[in-house]
Parts: structure tokens; C-alpha cells; sequence
């Protein structure tokens, strides 16, 4: 279309699609990758300068479908009046594409390991966890000083614990940690172990 003033109609549009993730796996999260999907956000409000169809969108996922909302604008009349047909922006509907990512834990695929510098290790449970970790000696090693980390490095949780108790386990509170991978390391001073495990916490909205 050439520069000028147009009329037009709004529409805002839910696609949904569907996926699948096997059946020994668990859905963590799930986002719109927007650099890459078309659409416009529906905030624009007053005198309306159209951005960059930059795939802002609104997203619902669970395990099996993906319902994603976007505005689209239809051309409908230049400024005096003349009709326009089939002009839509940034795309006619039937040719707007999107890309969304889905973020799952498979333990049948995933196998996570203790770091430990000899036969002496320990486990974590639950793996997935919530809001709690559990953590269990292989042997009669003492914990000492433990710190909980990203997996970009950054400390999330520091303590002291000077030793196991009478069923050679500790019990951690991980309530204030996002869905994602951690790491806890601990030392004391024979040994230098770490465990990774997995925050799930199910933030899924309903469709």
C-alpha cells in the first residue's frame, strides 16, 4: 500500500496447536519464542502507529496444546473513502506463522549424577522437587558447608550444616527457587561433593 490514512478493523485471533511429549515425561514450562512468530500486541490504544510484527503475543500450554492469541489488522478503506479488499497486516490469517519451545523433563532421558571426588556420594529426592529437597548420604560422611547454585554460577542458597542425622539425611527448604537445574555443593573437611536436581513447580494456566 502506498503512504497515507486507512481505516481498518481489529482482530484479535486464537490459533491453537497440538504437541506431544512422551508419556515418562513431565511439562516444565513452555513460552512463544516472539523473534521468530508474527502478530501484534493489543495494547495500542489513541492515534495508532502500528510496530514491528514482532510476535507479541499471549500464550496458553499445557501437555498436549498450545493456545496462542495475537491482534491482526484488516484494511478496509484509504482515508476518502475507498474500499480496499483483502489487505491485512502483518499477514492474511491463514498465513501467520508461529514458534513456541516446550521446556520437559524426561528421567527416562535424563540422567543426573553425583560429582564426587571418591566412592563416597549422595542422592537428592524428590528430582523433580517442589518445595523441599531431601538430602541422603551413601555412607557415614558428614555434611559440612553447602551452597546451592545456578547453572549459570550464581549462589542462591548458602548454609552451615555440621552433620547428618540418625537416618544420615538432611532436609532443605527450596520454596523461594524458580522452575530450572540447581546444583548444591558441599564440603567439609575430607571431601568436595555436588548433586544437580530440578525445581518443577506447576504454573501451567488452564485453558
Amino acid at each position: 500500500m502506498l503512504f497515507g490514512n486507512y481505516i481498518g478493523s481489529v482482530f484479535d485471533i486464537t490459533y491453537t496447536f497440538t504437541h506431544a511429549i512422551p508419556a515418562s515425561a513431565t511439562l516444565l514450562d513452555g513460552w512463544v519464542r516472539n523473534s521468530t512468530s508474527e502478530g501484534y500486541g493489543n495494547t495500542v490504544t489513541g492515534t495508532l502507529i502500528l510496530p514491528q510484527p514482532n510476535g507479541s503475543v499471549e500464550v496458553s500450554i499445557n501437555e498436549t496444546t498450545a493456545q496462542i492469541r495475537t491482534r491482526l489488522y484488516k484494511v478496509t478503506h484509504s482515508f476518502l473513502g475507498a474500499d480496499i479488499s483483502d489487505v491485512w497486516i502483518p499477514e492474511p490469517p491463514e498465513d501467520i506463522f508461529f514458534n513456541y519451545s516446550l521446556h520437559i523433563f524426561d528421567h527416562l532421558a535424563t540422567k543426573l549424577e553425583s560429582e564426587t571426588d571418591d566412592s563416597k556420594g549422595f542422592i537428592v529426592y524428590p528430582n523433580p522437587a517442589t518445595d523441599h529437597i531431601t538430602l541422603i548420604s551413601n555412607s557415614d560422611i558428614s555434611v559440612g558447608n553447602y551452597n546451592i547454585y545456578t547453572l549459570e554460577g550464581k549462589v542462591v542458597k548458602t548454609n552451615k550444616h555440621y552433620g547428618l542425622n540418625a537416618i544420615n539425611s538432611i532436609d532443605i527448604d527450596v520454596s523461594h527457587l524458580i522452575n530450572g537445574i540447581y546444583i548444591i555443593r558441599f564440603t567439609n573437611s575430607e571431601s568436595s561433593s555436588a548433586v544437580q536436581f530440578i525445581i518443577a513447580i506447576n504454573t501451567l494456566n488452564p485453558l
